[in-house]
């Protein structure tokens, strides 16, 4: 679709389309046009084939939801379109704001993935695979609900402080909370665990 998209607009786009944009909205990257039809896309899809693959050879596939297969099968084409329709609009001359948009695309990420997070059971493709979370099962499944809540209240931060245009710091703290706290939080189960056994 955004292949589509882009010839049938072709005429009407500039030769360079933006490719990145900074913290403040302003475009400091381009590609020419012909790239962008085409790259963004199937570099997409490319990520989706890697995705099915990865899920469909897990030895733990039989404990994925229903639920979490039609998010792995929608996640990259949905990110595709609404990428490349933001950035049609963008080169047609519709006033975007990206500094406010991407962090809230961002941020309806973060809070699906957080929906999601405590219905994935242990598996080698999709969650957090840190040593103590695949050690056992019931520190997965812990890790996974408060990972859950994390990723929401972190991409609800996010849409926050993209509408309120706070500093872009206050995007990216949530990104590093999301990445350390439930490891920390994995870890700390592990060594309660550990401690109980050894009393």
């Amino acid at each position: 679709l955004p292949i589509a998209a882009y010839l049938a607009l072709y005429d009407q786009l500039p030769d360079m389309i933006p490719s990145h944009f900074n913290a403040e909205g302003a475009v400091d990257g381009y590609m020419p046009k012909d790239t962008a039809v085409y790259l963004p896309s199937l570099l997409l899809a490319g990520v989706q084939l890697l995705c099915l693959f990865a899920m469909n050879t897990d030895p733990k596939r039989e404990n994925y939801a229903r639920q979490l297969k039609e998010l792995v099968l929608w996640i990259c084409p949905v990110i595709s379109i609404l990428m490349n329709a933001v950035i049609i609009m963008f080169c047609l001359g519709v006033d975007i704001h990206m500094e406010t948009v991407a962090p809230v695309m961002v941020g309806v990420l973060f809070m699906i993935i957080g929906n999601y997070m405590p219905k994935v059971k242990q598996n080698y493709t999709m969650g957090i695979k840190i040593p103590w979370t695949l050690n056992s099962e019931d520190n997965w499944n812990k890790t996974h609900r408060f990972a859950g809540f994390i990723f929401v209240l972190s991409g609800l931060w996010m849409i926050v402080s993209a509408v309120l245009k706070l500093n872009e710091m206050w995007a990216v703290i949530p990104a590093l909370v999301c990445v350390f706290f439930p490891v920390i939080y994995s870890y700390l189960l592990y060594r309660k665990e550990s401690e109980g056994k050894e009393e």
